[in-house]
């Protein structure tokens, strides 16, 4: 489709794709197209931390936590930030996937928007919580998840940077506390390292 030099539109005709690569700012993954999904291949994540900067460059930006499968999940957490109404109104649309059947809330959120040049995220998942950050500000939490699940990325045409998963830090605590005494963190069988509270402790791994 679209093989032709003088035919219009043709980067956008291609099958949903992402592409590893490296530009002046570093490494990242990039959906040029949009469309394409993109999810942790475990799914047994808990008190942990997901971050990284992302960029939109489509209409609206997606995250999903809490997934239970990453090839078909139905169950799922999300958060579409853009233009997600119909009068573009609202820029932030929250929601759950259960047995593949999708509910969902619109509203305005001050700061609930990814730029074209990168925005900071980390999503922080603490027991049957989890909550979207965007440079630094709770965007919103969403309570009654699964205690266990993966994280992904959705929408139109995007890209990823600097994706790193770490334990939570004392601070970033959601759950009550009563419950986070009797809930230790079991860091060793998600394969992630002890920093003692402190983030620049934890090792990097290439994003690649």
């Amino acid at each position: 489709i679209a093989d032709e030099p003088g035919e219009i539109s043709r980067g956008e005709m291609c099958a949903p794709l992402w592409r590893y690569g490296r530009d002046e700012r570093g490494e990242k993954w990039e959906d040029a197209v949009g469309g394409s999904d993109l999810h942790t291949r475990r799914s047994d994540y808990h008190d942990c931390v997901l971050e990284g900067k992302v960029e939109q460059q489509g209409r609206w930006f997606g995250f999903r936590v809490g997934l239970d499968d990453a090839a078909n999940p139905q169950r799922f957490a999300y958060w579409h930030l853009g233009a997600v109404s119909v009068n573009r109104e609202m820029n932030l649309s929250i929601g759950r996937s259960e047995k593949g059947v999708a509910t969902h809330s619109e509203m305005v959120r001050l700061g609930a928007a990814v730029s074209p040049s990168g925005t900071p995220f980390k999503i922080i998942y603490h027991g049957t919580s989890a909550a979207l950050y965007l440079n630094g500000k709770m965007i919103q939490q969403q309570d009654g998840l699964a205690p266990r699940g993966g994280f992904g990325f959705t929408g139109p045409p995007k890209t990823i940077r600097e994706l790193r998963i770490r334990p939570l830090q004392k601070t970033e605590f959601l759950a009550a506390l009563a419950a986070a005494a009797q809930q230790k963190s079991e860091l060793a069988d998600l394969g992630l390292d002890d920093a003692g509270g402190k983030v620049s402790a934890a090792k990097a791994k290439g994003l690649e």
